[in-house]
């Protein structure tokens, strides 16, 4: 009988010190993004010129072991290749590797300037993920200029939020020294298809316009963005990220 007991007590303390030990090894800490250079140099935003070749670094670490690091912009079709979705890098991890710097080398498109919102995610291997967002400027004296404004208004991070059932409206002026031949404010959703379009009747230069509207806004992520098109085709965007909640 004590031989049993000793043996059931034996079995309860090794049960308790494997379940305490894998509940210690659960993971719930987020990655750190801790800078962001660009060729070379930390930077709070990204500013570049069209045509140009640069380089985007991201500093990141984790208290266990790293996966994924990535970059995206309001409008994935800034950035080349490929013209639509993500940038992301897998890290190449050794194990329990904690820090990472990621690089991305991209060449800008000379047709084509912004005013945009980029966001950075870092994931590690238990699914713990950090984002962070950024300015996102391309230069380019040659293509239009928008002045974009929201209602609500964004944060410092380029980010609206809204409550369910909000309107949010979208007030600004494009110009070009050709002259517009196309500005509209679209919405985007989560899965980069536009969900809602308003049309700018073009009738000076620049063009104002006031209360571009989406109403009854739904809980999700969002992108708007005003896009101007001059009488030569080229195009300049402005946008910023939506959250509904």
């Amino acid at each position: 009988m004590k031989y049993t007991a000793f043996f059931l007590l034996s079995a309860l303390c090794a049960t308790c010190f494997y379940a305490c030990r894998d509940q210690e090894q659960i993971d719930v800490e987020s990655p750190v993004i801790e800078a962001i250079f660009l060729d070379g140099v930390a930077v709070s935003s990204i500013e570049v010129e069209q045509g140009t070749t640069h380089t985007i670094g991201i500093q990141v670490s984790d208290n266990k072991k790293l996966e994924s690091i990535g970059i995206e912009t309001v409008l994935n079709s800034v950035l080349p290749t490929p013209p639509v979705g993500t940038y992301m890098l897998t890290v190449s991890n050794t194990e329990n590797q904690e820090d990472a710097l990621s690089e991305f080398v991209f060449t800008l498109s000379d047709s084509i300037s912004s005013n945009l919102i980029a966001e950075i995610t870092a994931t590690d291997v238990n699914g713990n993920e950090s984002q962070k967002r950024i300015g996102f400027t391309i230069t380019n004296g040659l293509k239009p200029v928008i002045v974009g404004s929201s209602s609500p208004t964004a944060n410092e991070n380029g980010t609206i939020s809204m409550s369910a059932g909000e309107n949010l409206y979208i007030s600004g002026e494009a110009g070009d020294l050709d002259g517009l031949s196309s500005l509209r404010v679209m919405l985007w959703d989560q899965n980069n298809a536009i969900i809602s379009t308003s049309n700018i009747t073009i009738t000076g230069n620049p063009q104002a316009f006031s209360n571009a509207s989406f109403d009854n806004a739904q809980p999700g992520q969002y992108r708007v963005v005003i896009e101007a098109i001059d009488a030569l085709g080229y195009k300049s965007y402005w946008g910023k990220w939506v959250n509904v909640n």
